[in-house]
């Protein structure tokens, strides 16, 4: 009976130690899209609950990802002023761009936004291995030229880019 618990002990801890020591988190990319369909919804009025659910569930997104990062094109719109009327507003399109990191479970707002996290997002990008750092980049080329230009440390010029492509 020693021997047993003994090899028994032995396989568990050969098994527990041989798999790699980097655990990859299980994402739900539904939820994780929802998730950041729902960072643009507010300058929207709605009148109800269920309302606002079907809105954020029909918004047209692209997502392009790798085993770090994950970013977002939303095809959203906002309530913005009419030009010819300074009480009335008018509903606007507007693209927001969203980069969700996995490792960190958080959101950085990019582009579309009245404030952004872009400087947040670029300290933690440089210290990433993600494929978009080598040159994988995605089939947005807003997107694509963003990326390009913090590879090349241009974080002012990055920054008035997402900026300016967004509204």
């Amino acid at each position: 009976m020693k021997n047993y618990l003994i090899v028994i002990f032995l396989l568990f801890h050969f098994f527990a130690f041989s798999q790699k020591s980097e655990i990859h988190k299980e994402i739900n990319a539904e939820f994780v899209a929802f998730k950041a369909k729902l960072f643009t919804i507010s300058q929207h009025q709605y009148l109800s609950q269920i309302e606002l659910i079907n809105n954020i569930e029909k918004m047209p997104f692209e997502s392009y990802g790798d085993k770090e990062f994950i970013f977002f094109k939303i095809n959203g719109r906002y309530y913005c002023r009419n030009d010819k009327s300074y009480y009335k507003t008018d509903w606007c399109d507007r693209t927001y761009y969203l980069c969700y990191s996995i490792e960190r479970d958080y959101y950085y707002l990019l582009g579309g936004f009245p404030n952004n996290n872009i400087k947040e997002f670029i300290k933690d990008f440089s210290k990433s291995q993600s494929t978009f750092r080598i040159g994988n980049y995605t089939q947005d080329e807003n997107l694509n030229n963003f990326i390009r230009l913090i590879n090349l440390e241009k974080i002012r010029k990055a920054n008035s880019f997402m900026g300016s492509v967004s509204n």
